[in-house]
């Protein structure tokens, strides 16, 4: 869902290509270990997201990007990069135990402890440059190695929800709040 909220609320979004934990300061808090870039790679497009922590640990920002390239694999020139206009702020609500489906294969289920985070976000615009960009049917649309997908609106709503963030051995998985647990989102693979 923190896919589905930037795709949603703040504009439309995102296998390794690299991947991220390239720390951040020295804030201690439940929010301080995901300080850090993370990416990764799907077919031509690198999807990085960058979480910065403020004094305390509690609260912090979240920052998303894509960069769409010529060549599958995330290779070759840089032919789109989407952008945001605002961050989204992030705030600790609490940890536990929680069943997580989709995760580490879409179809499974599997208890995880979940670090739940209010992700709100006040609106803003979706920005896209770049030599791949054209537009069609009056939709934004970036050409590249692995396809030509077009953006519905670049204008978005401000809103907020809650989603869950938790490390595993490989990777930093973001997932969507449901009545009875969460549901994988993205999965950042580690260094």
């Amino acid at each position: 869902m923190l896919r589905n909220l930037i795709a949603a609320v703040t504009a439309a979004l995102l296998a390794a290509c690299g991947g991220g934990g390239e720390g951040g300061g020295s804030p201690i808090g439940p929010l301080s270990k995901y300080a850090g870039t993370y990416s990764f790679c799907d077919g031509a497009e690198k999807v990085t997201m960058v979480v910065t922590v403020a004094s305390g640990g509690n609260e912090g920002t979240l920052r998303q990007q894509s960069e769409y390239f010529a060549v599958r694999g995330c290779t070759g020139a840089v032919v789109g990069l989407e952008t945001y206009t605002n961050d989204l702020s992030l705030r600790y609500l609490s940890t536990g135990p929680a069943t997580v489906t989709g995760y580490p294969a879409s179809n499974s289920v599997a208890t995880f402890t979940v670090d739940r985070i209010r992700a709100s976000t006040p609106g803003g615009t979706t920005v896209v440059t770049g030599s791949g960009v054209s537009t069609a049917g009056g939709q934004t649309c970036i050409t590249h190695g692995a396809g030509r997908p077009c953006l519905g609106s670049l204008a978005q709503s401000g809103g907020q929800i809650d989603v869950g963030f938790f490390f595993t051995d490989l990777a930093l998985v973001t997932a969507d709040a449901t009545a009875t647990g969460y549901e994988r989102d993205l999965a950042f693979p580690r260094p």
